[in-house]
């Protein structure tokens, strides 16, 4: 925009401020070389504020071209308070305010009071007064505005990833936490293992007692595993009645360890449902993840340990060894 005035300007033959025009665009193009693309936004941002002062400093004291140079003042509100929000922006504002004010009164020299009467000079001032207002109210408005969206994206994005009967994380989040462990796994050359969890026979829970039941007793499972589990370790349901458990920095023989502990625990539950009293079970299977895995395969064999689990009687952890073939049944 500058290069355009800067360019009519020399066409019209005034050199000097073509050759200003021109030295603030190039300081400003150097800027969002330098500071805008690589290495600090932050003072490219600064620099346009602090260079459309000076121009309008520059503008006021020259007179610009038949006397317009003032009217870029009227830019200058929405531009600083837009880049650097409301509180430093109204600092900005006051500060070249200050600054024309020294400029007009202290100064006369080149200044040619011909071009800028009482009156223009007082309504200049009003109009900067009003578009600064309208300005701050624009800003704080569109910040409330940014704000309430944020907020509300932030609930969706809660809501999309959270079970909504549990509370627990959901496949989708848990699908992406595997795939975060998996990768540190990697870089750490440390261990980790996957717990997938089954309520045994939860069928026979909604056909004997109703879902009402059915949800009680996933709800009263979820806040046992994690109020069981470390705090590092992540548990979200996987689906139906499954619940993943990610157990990050854990070999396969702390992984069996903390299984039949939940085990045990899940199998000591005694769950009250309106007049009536029941336990429960749970069927689990481990896999320590190894690096030449991917999730596929991980989630692969983790239902595959669970399968066996349940079909060996239910009620029991079964886990990989470091043989692929070979099956742990632990309890």
């Amino acid at each position: 925009f500058l290069i355009l005035f800067a360019t009519k300007t020399l066409l019209v033959g005034l050199v000097n401020y073509s050759i200003a025009l021109f030295l603030f665009a190039t300081v400003l193009l150097v800027s969002f070389l330098f500071f805008g693309r690589k290495r600090n936004p932050l003072i490219h941002t600064y620099l346009i504020v602090f260079m459309m002062g000076v121009l309008c400093l520059f503008l006021l004291y020259s007179g610009g071209e038949a006397g317009s140079g003032p009217l870029w003042y009227f830019v200058y509100p929405p531009l600083a308070l837009f880049l650097l929000g409301i509180k430093r922006g109204l600092v900005a504002i006051l500060l070249l305010f200050i600054s024309s004010f020294l400029l007009l009164v202290l100064t006369g020299t080149g200044f040619d009071t011909d071009l800028y009467s009482m009156q223009m000079v007082e309504r200049a001032i009003a109009v900067f007064i009003a578009i600064t207002i309208m300005a701050c109210f624009y800003e704080y408005s569109r910040n409330r505005y940014s704000a309430k969206v944020l907020t509300m994206y932030q609930q969706i994005e809660e809501a999309a990833r959270t079970d909504y009967l549990t509370n627990l994380p959901n496949r989708r989040y848990m699908h992406e936490s595997l795939e975060y462990e998996m990768h540190r796994s990697r870089r750490s050359k440390k261990p980790f293992s996957v717990l997938l969890c089954d309520i045994d026979n939860f069928k026979n829970i909604n056909d004997q007692f109703g879902h009402h039941c059915g949800d009680h007793v996933l709800r009263r499972f979820s806040d046992k595993l994690g109020l069981s589990l470390r705090t590092q370790d992540k548990v979200g349901r996987w689906g139906g009645e499954e619940f993943l458990v990610l157990l990050p920095e854990t070999s396969l023989e702390g992984a069996i360890n903390i299984a039949e502990q939940l085990r045990q625990k899940i199998e000591a539950m005694d769950i009250e449902f309106e007049e009536d009293h029941f336990g429960i079970t749970t069927s689990i299977g481990v896999v320590e993840a190894h690096e030449l895995f991917d999730i596929n395969f991980l989630l692969q064999k983790v239902d595959e340990n669970l399968y066996l689990a349940k079909s060996r009687g239910r009620n029991k952890v079964v886990a990989e060894t470091n043989h692929a073939s070979n099956f742990k049944d632990i309890v």
